[in-house]
């Protein structure tokens, strides 16, 4: 399906009048459409959007998994998907008491952002993670006066203390990769060349990695009906 068409960026939008960044959906959605992940674990459903990308982005039979403490939003988003119903294990708890099986080809952490919560979800998914897992961290610039937060785990846990290494970022969210995996043609050619003319993109050092950081006008932050005419007409 393409993005443009995506209920993510159609129905969704009408329920809640917003949604997340627009690049970061759309980073999302075309490294799922580049690996193509067969499991995928979210951790931090709130109102669907990112569970949304990814089901609209990955094969019909692809396997997810969500983790929340409260699902809400779980019918409106089981409304979009009526037809189509794909394989989604729900799983109401706090994920620091969840025990993940088996291993995931990409996980999303976007759970509890405190440094103990991102610590605690960081560990569980890295144990069933593998050198081909794609890693995908939200809100990775978050901290607070008193707690050092999602942008703490990655420097503290990731960067130098891993074999991860961070390839692209978004406004909110940063992907990893395993340091075995090369991701230059994608990053080179791929992405960038669909994008070009409405996301700029620009290598960043950021903790002494080259990252690609893609950057989106703020007319199309604020107005995501442009952002969804702008895919339409370079047919993405």
């Amino acid at each position: 399906m393409l993005l443009w068409q995506s209920k993510v960026l159609t129905n969704w939008t009408k329920f809640e009048k917003k949604m997340r960044y627009p690049n970061d959906i759309f980073l999302l959605h075309a490294v799922c459409r580049e690996f193509l992940p067969e499991r995928v674990l979210e951790i931090g459903f709130f109102q669907g959007q990112t569970l949304s990308t990814l089901v609209d982005a990955c094969l019909p039979q692809t396997q997810f998994v969500s983790v929340d403490i409260y699902f809400g939003m779980r019918d409106k988003f089981q409304s979009l998907y009526a037809d189509s119903q794909p394989q989604i294990s729900w799983i109401c708890a706090d994920s620091a008491s969840v025990t993940y099986e088996g291993l995931f080809d990409l996980v999303v952490i976007d759970g509890d952002h405190t440094y103990t919560g991102a610590s605690q979800d960081l560990e569980k998914v890295l144990a069933v993670s593998h050198p081909n897992t794609i890693l995908v961290m939200d809100d990775y610039d978050l901290e607070t006066s008193d707690d050092r937060g999602v942008k703490g785990v990655i420097q503290d846990h990731l960067l130098g203390q891993r074999d991860w290494v961070p390839f692209l970022m978004g406004d909110q969210t940063m992907f990893f990769h395993h340091v075995s995996q090369d991701c230059s043609d994608f990053l080179d050619n791929g992405i960038q060349y669909y994008a070009k003319n409405f996301i700029y993109f620009e290598n960043v050092q950021y903790n002494n990695h080259c990252v690609l950081k893609a950057e989106t006008p703020n007319i199309f932050k604020d107005h995501v009906d442009l952002f969804c005419l702008a895919l339409k007409k370079y047919n993405i």
